[in-house]
């Protein structure tokens, strides 16, 4: 009988993984992308803050939103997250090679998305559209991220600290739950 035992060595010459890092303020999330940038190569931040500071020396490109579905003038770097969406699409972006993506961060991503869903539903007396429509395209945001580059996500372990406007765990919890024996602590 054959033991089904693995080396870490071997840890290396996998993939990058599919991982959400949700914890508080300054637990090193956004510093973790300098880290794989060092063993998997090339990467691309999309970034809704200002926290990418912390990166400064690692050479690491990166995409600024300022918006959900906003202003989109890529010529005068004013973003928005569907609009960047767009571009990674586009042939242009997937000829740069890039072996992950990082949103940093989703408290802010789902701010930008309660701000647009507000402007949308403004005179709307029926509040369950808005948040009805705040939990498809934040979990349909989440799950784009997650089949970046065409492949579903890896198993994960991921901890959960909510701090998403609208108490947006629910949308991770099912996004995560894309993977099969991912689980949630």
């Amino acid at each position: 009988m054959t033991l089904p035992i693995f080396s870490t060595k071997d840890i290396g010459k996998l993939e990058p993984t599919k991982t959400l890092l949700y914890a508080a303020h300054g637990w090193g999330k956004t510093t973790a992308c300098m880290h794989y940038q060092e063993h998997f190569g090339p990467g691309v931040i999309i970034s809704g803050e200002a926290g990418l500071k912390s990166l400064a020396a690692s050479d690491i490109d990166f995409m600024p939103f300022s918006s959900w579905d906003g202003k989109h003038d890529p010529e005068a770097g004013k973003l928005s997250f569907v609009g960047i969406t767009k571009i990674m699409a586009s042939p242009e972006f997937k000829e740069r090679g890039y072996k992950w993506c990082a949103i940093d961060s989703l408290t802010e991503l789902s701010e930008r998305l309660l701000q647009h869903l507000e402007k949308k539903h403004e005179g709307n007396k029926n509040k369950f559209e808005l948040w009805g429509d705040y939990n498809r395209d934040l979990l349909g945001a989440l799950k784009w991220t997650a089949m970046a580059g065409g492949k579903r996500i890896r198993p994960a372990v991921v901890e959960l600290w909510s701090q998403a406007a609208g108490g947006g765990a629910a949308a991770v919890s099912a996004a995560v739950s894309l993977a099969p024996g991912a689980s949630i602590r």
